[in-house]
């Protein structure tokens, strides 16, 4: 199966894929990327590598959409804010589920000023990630 995990930064979508999936599944997640082709640290993300990096997870995404080699689920770690991006996203690798990891908005800026790895820079960066997310976020309709 394909999933796509989505949620606000800092809303534990990382620590969810990790706690359910196993050694033969696939993790798409763009801040592994960005740590695998340097030698930054997971959050400094140069635009020199931008390009890279999203050729990379595109890669992927043709990988997943054309079932390539033997692995058993894939896990798509995204924001997703917009349901239109998520509908693309489902549309192109035939995603069999959305799961939004659904963490407020208090509680993620609180595991943000409790991160060690990210400088005073970076978590005033990441604050207004967290903030931009919840001011954008569509929800999926929902009929009664």
């Amino acid at each position: 199966e394909i999933f796509i995990i989505y949620g606000s930064p800092c809303a534990g979508k990382t620590t969810w894929v990790h706690s359910v999936a196993t050694k033969d599944d696939l993790v798409v997640d763009l801040d592994s990327i960005w740590q695998m082709i340097s030698i930054n640290n997971r959050y400094d993300k140069p635009t020199t590598l931008k390009s890279v990096v999203f050729e990379m997870r595109d890669k992927m995404y043709d990988i997943i959409k054309y079932r390539s080699g033997k692995w058993h689920n894939a896990y798509i770690i995204t924001g997703g804010a917009l349901k239109g991006d998520r509908d693309r996203l489902i549309q192109r690798v035939g995603a069999d589920e959305c799961i939004l990891i659904d963490t407020d908005v208090t509680e993620c800026l609180k595991r943000l000023y409790m991160r060690t790895d990210f400088n005073d820079k970076q978590k005033e960066d990441w604050k207004n990630y967290i903030i931009d997310w919840f001011s954008s976020y569509q929800p999926d309709e929902i009929n009664i």
